[in-house]
């Protein structure tokens, strides 16, 4: 009776629902048919980031007291192996991923039996726990002279950004080239960090290396190539697909050797597990530097994408480099829903492509206009977060590449947009105008100063969300009606649809708070810092 009642996996299944790990982890222990009906259920959703498996990961190498580095070594051998041989074991069974310890992303890929996943996310932990090399310094063989500022171009004697050696270069493309520095590496090449040495010269911006003003120009060493191992898994990545990251010109060449070596690793380990598992739903690697999972190309990047025919969300910023964002966009499947990358949406192709009304959510870069961004309505209908990089009036006469002219009456593109995130929109009066439906705003990256008054005016009361650090003219310090109360208590209660207020630097007044009624009772987040909490009475504070 017992084994036939313990057999029926869809009685399992709903029983699991409402058991969190250490239950299920109590019930494996009760018997083998319980082991071997609860553990698919332990391991269907993996996320290395709770405490168990913190502590399974660092165990005993987190010491108060020091060990012998041979200890230390043995202890880490065996808590590898350990890993290593339990992914191999229930790695089948693995849904959902998310990680934040490289050693994990390795068990699981060298496992080799992960091939269900749904969901794979590289969390941003600040653990690496995957043997990341030491940088050994290496000093400038001369001392670092104090930039001199030239007359033509700011033009910095001395190169890099904050200099060492004889050769010169111009800082954020003033003039053309930033030498032995820049912003923007180039793979493989002997790029200087701050303090660079000398003799190197890498065009910052896209921009030419230039001679010195006073001086003849230094010759450039060969561009420093590294060998890498052997690929692991040569049918999904070769090295040819990887863009290595190397780190400036102060570190001995073995770092930056041993540095490249290791984001190659990782990088094939983890486009192993991408192309083992083309059932991906999810795949979001956003929060992973790229010293640590080295970049690959766009024609690598666009094979992968297209056979991962299931995809719902991506966010590969970071992950790829150099590839246009229509192209991308091919590649996807029609049923993508959230997108986040980091190229270019601007200009748009003409003739514009056909509408994708699956997407709701998108993050991108470029510049473009109020015609540019209706425009991109009309392709992306149904989008309900937009972030894009500046929207700028309509110029006078069109006379850029991304204003494409605005068809005499935009049809229904825009009119599901709620969230429009931009550093900078220039007239936002137009853009409600065209796009009614925008009902949530944030300043955390918006440049412009937006005061109350005008963010009343410019949402009046349908406003929904609002996402901000503090607004400019702050809610504490606005003066007139609604200075004899909390101003932000009086935000709350004037925005009745209110869903979310996210401003952790604005006060609100707790007393007041919970002695007026709320107009906004919908509220469903608030984040702000709360005063007054001495005035409170007892059934207050209770």
């Amino acid at each position: 009776m017992q084994e036939g009642f313990f057999d029926i996996p869809e009685l399992v299944s709903l029983l699991d629902l409402y058991l969190h790990p250490p239950d299920l982890l109590s019930c494996i222990q009760v018997n083998r048919t319980w082991n071997r009906l609860f553990t698919p259920s332990l391991w269907r959703i993996i996320d290395d980031s709770t405490d168990t498996w913190v502590d399974l990961v660092e165990g005993n190498l987190q010491r108060s007291t020091p060990i012998s580095p041979s200890t230390l070594a043995s202890e880490k051998k065996a808590r590898d192996d350990w890993l290593f041989g339990i992914f191999a074991k229930y790695g089948h069974h693995i849904q959902h991923l998310k990680i934040q310890y490289i050693i994990i992303l390795q068990a699981v890929s060298e496992g080799g039996t992960c091939k269900g996943l749904k969901s794979l996310v590289i969390g941003h932990g600040r653990r690496y726990m995957g043997d990341l090399p030491e940088f050994v310094y290496r000093p400038p063989p001369l001392p670092l002279p104090f930039p001199v500022l030239m007359n033509q171009g700011q033009v910095f004697q001395a190169g890099g950004l904050f200099g060492a050696g004889p050769v010169a270069g111009g800082m954020f493309g003033a003039t053309p080239a930033i030498a032995g520095g820049g912003l923007g590496a180039v793979p493989v090449a002997a790029v200087g960090g701050l303090g660079a040495a000398p003799a190197v010269a890498v065009s910052g911006f896209g921009a030419a290396p230039v001679a010195s003003c006073d001086q003849a120009a230094t010759p450039a060493p060969p561009r420093l190539t590294f060998e890498l191992s052997e690929p692991k898994f040569p049918s999904h990545l070769r090295a040819a697909d990887v863009i290595p990251q190397i780190v400036g010109l102060t570190y001995t060449d073995e770092s930056r050797k041993a540095l490249a070596e290791y984001g190659w690793i990782n990088a094939q380990h983890l486009w192993h597990l991408v192309r083992t598992n083309l059932g991906l739903t999810r795949f979001d690697t956003n929060k992973r530097g790229p010293l640590v999972l080295n970049p690959v190309s766009a024609d690598y990047a666009y094979s992968t994408l297209r056979t991962l025919n299931n995809l719902k969300v991506l966010d590969c910023r970071k992950r790829f480099r150099r590839t246009e964002f229509w192209k991308l966009l091919e590649c996807l499947p029609e049923g993508i829903e959230s997108l986040s990358v980091d190229c270019g949406l601007f200009p748009l192709p003409e003739p514009l492509p056909g509408p994708r009304s699956s997407l709701r959510v998108l993050h991108a870069m470029g510049t473009t206009t109020i015609n540019g961004l209706l425009t991109l309505l009309e392709v992306f209908p149904n989008l309900t977060h937009l972030d894009i990089g500046q929207v700028a009036s309509n110029p006078s006469e069109p006379r850029e590449s991304s204003s494409i002219p605005l068809r005499p009456s935009p049809k229904s593109g825009g009119h599901s947009l709620r969230r429009l995130d931009s550093f900078l929109v220039e007239d936002w009066d137009t853009v409600l105008r065209h796009i009614p439906s925008i009902v949530e705003w944030s300043n955390e990256t918006e440049l412009c100063s937006t005061d109350v008054p005008v963010l009343n005016e410019r949402f009046g009361p349908k406003l929904e969300a609002l996402r901000a650090r503090k607004l400019p003219a702050s809610l504490d310090d606005y003066p007139g009606s609604l200075s004899y109360r909390d101003p932000t208590n009086q935000f709350l209660v004037t925005h009745s649809h209110l869903r979310e207020f996210d401003s952790i630097e604005n006060f609100i007044k707790v007393d007041e708070m919970l002695r007026q009624p709320w107009a906004c009772m919908g509220l469903e987040r608030l984040t702000c810092r709360i005063v007054g909490v001495e005035r409170l009475n007892k059934d207050e504070e209770a």
